[in-house]
């Protein structure tokens, strides 16, 4: 007589009492576990409120992701915002090569950058009016924005994370 497979289930429930589970009922109990987290996760990312304006002036810039999605935690650049007007400024290193892309039009040597800035729609940076080393510049760049933890604020597609200054 031939042995049958034990993922294999012939006749009632009984006659195969001492066979283990099959594992694609492990399978789905993972995946259902697995599609609850990552729901639970989400719901978590949209639980913070939309960043203010107040809480980009005199924020902290920490780090980015570079265009090989690694986190750069010595920039080497500056990137600070005041009430109206944000600067970007080269130090160590240069400005992070997708600003100049917008904003100066892929030049390699420039040292500092200004700009109005203003938040629309609670999601967006509009950076506008922008000056690449003094001479003005038509560009305008909208970058997304938003919390990313309750003490992180991210800007843009490469992910520029600011810590917000404390108000008093």
């Amino acid at each position: 007589m031939k042995k049958r497979s034990h993922f294999i289930r012939h006749g009632t429930r009984s006659d195969h009492a001492d066979h283990p589970s099959p594992p694609w009922r492990l399978i789905f109990l993972l995946t259902g576990l697995f599609s609850l987290a990552i729901g639970q996760v989400r719901a978590a990312e949209g639980e913070f409120p939309p960043v203010q304006p107040g809480a980009l002036k005199g924020a902290s810039f920490n780090f980015y992701y570079g265009p090989d999605n690694k986190a750069v935690f010595s920039p080497g650049f500056t990137w600070t915002f005041s009430t109206a007007k944000t600067t970007i400024t080269a130090g160590k290193h240069p400005i992070a090569a997708d600003i100049l892309e917008h904003l100066a039009a892929g030049g390699k040597k420039v040292h500092r950058i200004e700009a109005d800035w203003q938040i629309s729609g609670n999601h967006y940076l509009i950076l506008s009016r922008v000056k690449i080393d003094g001479h003005t510049n038509r560009a305008t760049w909208s970058l997304p924005l938003g919390y990313t933890a309750p003490t992180l604020i991210r800007i843009g597609e490469h992910q520029y994370v600011f810590t917000p200054k404390l108000q008093p």
